[in-house]
């Protein structure tokens, strides 16, 4: 682990938690599970939602600021650790008791290297916004344009920007003085701000590299126009992670109106005879219960959890439902339109020259330890060249439209972050192994190349009638052949960029991973890189797309724009499953936007029937 031994990155560690004033969002006094197994059961809700992740997090707390509704909110996770909350521990977060620690299923076209793709889910309160690398990305206005011409009233760019902005409290004036109000607000629950980057000089090698072979600098990805190299915002605020639970739970933690039950697992939806959902089904201290809603369930329990809970309840393709013996209650095409974005690393090693001094690094271990407890600023408050990304057109450089990202890591010789990176890609023993080496002799910067579009969806399915066993994730990764071709294209413009003064300057040269199957191949040619790319395959974590969004003319919709289960009154899903086509960019802000949205849509529908039976009554 480089020049920090096992034991002394534990006593650090917790010399940060013990050390630090920080309080991850809890919901503790909202938590009525302790009434739950006093009394064994509980009063009817108006709303109950299922997940408090990014999406869940928004509805819950949105539909409680109306004092004379009731809401329900259940997440399958606890409350986040203190170590959630510190930037530079991410990947500490993947693989723990908080992750879901979801794997696909072997394919023979991509993650040739692993045994299955490993996919992090937060289990935890806020979701994945609690684990997640902190990136605010939007996306293209392209992409929900699209949407809306996909038959989704009210999706475009114009009216979803609305609700980006609605959740926003940006921190970088900068962002105000480039575009006015257009595309940034401040007020909102979510903090958007910069993370810290002065000590890395890598931000300043790439951004230049990327600029003299054509690229243009972009100061807000989030803004009037995407293409380009720039930092974009992060989740973050005062050193700390902003997850979705801080955001907007913890100021509604005193609301009585809303309730929380954590470690609760959803099950099914209930339905009555007449197949409308009157609420759910969960599994709570090993002991199942039921909730009533009288209004609405809602469904935010993310893309792989939401279609496994309408399975499971019956609501799914009758053919794969009738072969587990689930008794169908209406065909929907759940669990389809699977789409993601895959990560395919690019390495290269700097500083060769220079001679490694563990000491040194010991001492500035030590030094951003206590920078970070004293203040909360430092290093660890930030999350390297992270945060420096890229959006551009492998083919088209006036396009508006990107058809890769390039995101960005720095790994600094002899810190154990690199590893720690590695082992989470699930990748085989001989490339770790040859990983970890060449990581011995210099500094590794990793270029990641995420493809934006993938060209044949997967799908989730139920393995049994368990509703507790992990689902059947079947990505579909690289089956078209354009998209290796993409992936090579974005290889050689990266290529380039490390040819550059900027990178040669700091020794830059690529990283040649031990790969049995592919060193047969010519040396650089795009043979040996489609082999690499097959075998390097990880997913960026961003499933969407299994309960599609999308008109009645659309055989695989499941939801209404609306975002109402098709033929199932009283239920709705709101969370990355609805959307019919993966953004372009990380979609940790988009989800938000759809529980903003969706608990819009909700709230304003049932104010409008509530008004109308208040006129009845008076008559």
């Amino acid at each position: 682990m480089g020049a920090m031994s096992v034991l002394t990155r534990i006593l650090l560690h917790q010399l940060i938690l013990s050390q630090c004033n920080i309080h991850p969002p809890s919901m503790a006094k909202r938590d009525v599970g302790e009434t739950l197994l006093e009394q064994g059961f509980l009063d009817n809700y108006d709303f109950v939602v299922v997940g408090a992740g990014s999406a869940g997090s928004v509805v819950a707390s949105r539909l409680s600021e109306n004092p004379k509704w009731k809401v329900l909110l259940l997440e399958a996770g606890g409350d986040p650790p203190l170590e959630s909350e510190i930037p530079a521990m991410v990947f500490d977060m993947v693989g723990s008791e908080y992750d879901w620690k979801y794997r696909t299923e072997k394919s023979d076209k991509a993650g040739l290297a692993s045994e299955g793709i490993s996919w992090p889910r937060g289990k935890i309160l806020g979701g994945s916004s609690s684990i997640n690398v902190m990136l605010y990305v939007r996306g293209n206005r392209q992409d929900y344009d699209n949407w809306e011409a996909l038959g989704n009233t009210g999706w475009k760019y114009k009216d979803v920007l609305r609700y980006f902005k609605k959740s926003q409290d940006n921190g970088n004036s900068d962002l105000f003085e480039m575009s006015g109000s257009d595309y940034h607000a401040i007020g909102g629950p979510l903090k958007t701000g910069t993370f810290y980057s002065a000590t890395d000089t890598m931000r300043n090698v790439i951004l230049n590299g990327a600029q003299s072979v054509g690229f243009r600098k972009n100061d807000d990805v989030n803004g009037a126009d995407q293409m380009g190299w720039g930092a974009t915002l992060g989740t973050v605020a005062n050193g700390r992670r902003y997850s979705a639970a801080k955001a907007f739970l913890q100021p509604a933690e005193n609301r009585t109106n809303l309730h929380v039950i954590l470690n609760a697992q959803a099950t099914k939806v209930l339905l009555n005879d007449n197949g409308d959902a009157e609420g759910v089904e969960f599994q709570y201290k090993d002991k199942t219960f039921t909730v009533k809603s009288s209004k609405e369930t809602i469904l935010s329990a993310g893309s792989i959890n939401t279609p496994q809970i309408l399975m499971n309840s019956g609501i799914g393709p009758k053919k794969h439902l009738e072969s587990l013996g689930i008794d169908v209650k209406k065909d929907l095409s759940v669990g389809l339109n699977l789409q993601d974005h895959i990560f395919i690393p690019f390495y290269l090693k700097f500083h060769t020259s220079e001679r490694f001094d563990a000491e040194a690094a010991k001492r500035e271990i030590a030094d951003n330890i206590f920078l970070y407890i004293l203040h909360q600023i430092g290093p660890l408050s930030g999350i390297g060249v992270t945060d420096i990304m890229g959006f551009i057109n492998t083919q088209n450089d006036t396009s508006t439209l990107p058809d890769v990202q390039i995101l960005n890591a720095h790994f600094l010789r002899g810190l154990p972050s690199f590893s720690t990176f590695i082992t989470r890609f699930g990748y085989n023993e001989e490339i770790t192994n040859s990983l970890l080496e060449e990581y011995k002799r210099g500094d590794i910067l990793v270029h990641a190349i995420v493809l934006m579009r993938q060209k044949v969806p997967g799908k989730i399915e139920l393995r049994s009638k368990d509703p507790l066993e992990y689902p059947k994730i079947t990505a579909n990764y690289l089956e078209d052949q354009s998209e290796i071709e993409t992936v090579i294209r974005a290889i050689r413009i990266l290529q380039k960029m490390s040819q550059t003064k900027y990178y040669q300057k700091h020794e830059a040269q690529p990283v040649r991973v031990k790969l049995s199957a592919c060193d047969i191949l010519e040396e650089d040619s795009d043979a040996y890189w489609e082999c690499y790319v097959r075998h390097m395959t990880a997913s960026c974590f961003h499933p969407v797309g299994t309960t599609k969004m999308g008109p009645e003319s659309d055989p695989e919709a499941v939801v209404d724009h609306e975002l109402h289960v098709r033929g199932v009154k009283g239920l709705r899903v709101a969370d990355a499953s609805i959307m019919p086509v993966i953004p372009s960019g990380n979609t940790n802000a988009p989800t938000i936007m759809v529980g903003e949205k969706a608990a819009d849509m909700i709230a304003s529908h049932w104010q409008k029937i509530d008004k109308e039976a208040v006129k009845k009554d008076d008559l």
